[in-house]
Protein backbone atom coordinates (compact mmCIF):
# COMPACT_ATOMS: atom_id res chain seq x y z
CA UNK A 1 0.00 0.00 0.00
CA UNK A 2 2.99 2.89 0.63
CA UNK A 3 4.28 2.21 -2.40
CA UNK A 4 0.53 2.75 -4.16
CA UNK A 5 0.36 5.93 -2.39
CA UNK A 6 4.27 6.97 -3.50
CA UNK A 7 3.25 6.59 -7.17
CA UNK A 8 0.44 8.39 -7.12
CA UNK A 9 2.56 11.19 -5.67
CA UNK A 10 4.56 10.97 -8.32
CA UNK A 11 2.29 10.72 -11.31
CA UNK A 12 0.38 14.22 -9.64
CA UNK A 13 3.13 16.04 -8.86
CA UNK A 14 4.86 15.12 -12.21
CA UNK A 15 1.53 16.31 -13.94
CA UNK A 16 1.53 19.27 -11.83
CA UNK A 17 4.91 20.47 -12.55
CA UNK A 18 4.50 20.07 -16.34
CA UNK A 19 1.35 21.68 -16.65
CA UNK A 20 3.24 24.46 -14.58
CA UNK A 21 6.03 24.62 -17.11
CA UNK A 22 3.43 24.29 -20.06
CA UNK A 23 1.22 27.35 -18.36
CA UNK A 24 4.35 29.66 -17.83
CA UNK A 25 6.06 28.86 -21.44
CA UNK A 26 2.44 29.85 -22.88
CA UNK A 27 2.41 33.26 -21.18
CA UNK A 28 5.74 34.04 -22.60
CA UNK A 29 6.07 35.97 -25.91
CA UNK A 30 7.51 33.79 -28.61
CA UNK A 31 6.06 35.30 -31.93
CA UNK A 32 8.76 35.13 -34.72
CA UNK A 33 8.40 38.84 -36.29
CA UNK A 34 10.47 40.17 -39.96
CA UNK A 35 13.50 41.19 -40.37
CA UNK A 36 13.36 44.92 -39.98
CA UNK A 37 15.56 47.50 -42.22
CA UNK A 38 16.15 51.14 -40.43
CA UNK A 39 18.51 54.19 -40.40
CA UNK A 40 20.07 54.58 -37.14
CA UNK A 41 20.37 57.82 -35.51
CA UNK A 42 22.26 58.77 -32.22
CA UNK A 43 20.39 60.11 -29.57
CA UNK A 44 21.90 60.79 -25.78
CA UNK A 45 18.63 61.12 -24.54
CA UNK A 46 17.88 57.12 -24.28
CA UNK A 47 18.45 54.10 -22.30
CA UNK A 48 19.46 51.94 -25.65
CA UNK A 49 16.93 51.78 -28.32
CA UNK A 50 13.79 53.56 -29.44
CA UNK A 51 11.86 51.95 -32.52
CA UNK A 52 8.60 53.16 -34.46
CA UNK A 53 5.42 51.40 -33.39
CA UNK A 54 5.25 50.13 -36.90
CA UNK A 55 8.88 48.53 -36.70
CA UNK A 56 7.69 47.03 -33.14
CA UNK A 57 4.44 45.43 -34.82
CA UNK A 58 6.64 43.98 -37.20
CA UNK A 59 9.41 43.00 -35.25
CA UNK A 60 6.39 41.28 -33.03
CA UNK A 61 8.29 43.28 -30.41
CA UNK A 62 7.96 45.37 -27.30
CA UNK A 63 9.39 47.24 -24.95
CA UNK A 64 11.86 45.41 -23.13
CA UNK A 65 12.47 42.64 -25.99
CA UNK A 66 16.13 41.86 -26.93
CA UNK A 67 16.91 42.54 -30.52
CA UNK A 68 20.32 41.93 -32.35
CA UNK A 69 20.95 44.97 -34.36
CA UNK A 70 23.56 44.43 -37.07
CA UNK A 71 24.85 46.33 -40.41
CA UNK A 72 22.64 45.64 -43.56
CA UNK A 73 25.43 44.50 -45.69
CA UNK A 74 25.70 40.22 -45.23
CA UNK A 75 29.36 40.04 -46.04
CA UNK A 76 30.43 41.41 -42.82
CA UNK A 77 28.59 38.86 -41.22
CA UNK A 78 28.45 40.42 -37.84
CA UNK A 79 31.28 42.16 -37.33
CA UNK A 80 29.70 45.26 -37.25
CA UNK A 81 26.79 44.34 -34.90
CA UNK A 82 25.48 44.21 -31.30
CA UNK A 83 22.27 43.47 -28.97
CA UNK A 84 20.10 45.54 -27.27
CA UNK A 85 16.91 46.08 -25.32
CA UNK A 86 13.70 48.14 -26.56
CA UNK A 87 13.88 50.69 -23.59
CA UNK A 88 11.06 52.58 -25.73
CA UNK A 89 8.47 53.36 -28.65
CA UNK A 90 8.93 56.97 -30.79
CA UNK A 91 6.17 58.18 -32.98
CA UNK A 92 8.93 60.06 -35.34
CA UNK A 93 9.12 58.41 -39.03
CA UNK A 94 8.97 54.64 -39.45
CA UNK A 95 12.30 54.02 -41.26
CA UNK A 96 14.80 55.33 -37.90
CA UNK A 97 15.78 54.10 -34.99
CA UNK A 98 17.27 56.30 -32.52
CA UNK A 99 20.20 54.50 -30.76
CA UNK A 100 22.16 55.48 -27.50
CA UNK A 101 25.91 57.03 -28.50
CA UNK A 102 27.48 53.73 -26.01
CA UNK A 103 25.70 50.95 -28.45
CA UNK A 104 27.10 52.56 -31.12
CA UNK A 105 30.68 52.57 -29.87
CA UNK A 106 29.96 48.98 -28.26
CA UNK A 107 28.46 47.15 -31.54
CA UNK A 108 31.04 48.99 -33.60
CA UNK A 109 28.13 50.69 -35.84
CA UNK A 110 28.60 53.40 -38.88
CA UNK A 111 25.24 56.05 -38.69
CA UNK A 112 25.29 57.25 -41.90
CA UNK A 113 24.77 52.83 -43.30
CA UNK A 114 21.62 50.99 -43.46
CA UNK A 115 20.61 48.54 -40.21
CA UNK A 116 19.21 45.60 -39.95
CA UNK A 117 16.65 44.52 -36.69
CA UNK A 118 15.73 41.18 -35.40
CA UNK A 119 13.82 40.02 -32.86
CA UNK A 120 15.85 37.45 -30.42
CA UNK A 121 13.91 37.16 -26.95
Amino acid sequence: MPLLSLVYQFVIGGAIFFLGIFLSWRSKDYAWGKKVDAQIVQNDEIAELAVSPEAARLLSAGVGDLIHLSDARWWLGGLRSTQAKISSLHDKESGIVFVAPALIKRGNLILRRKHRLEKIL
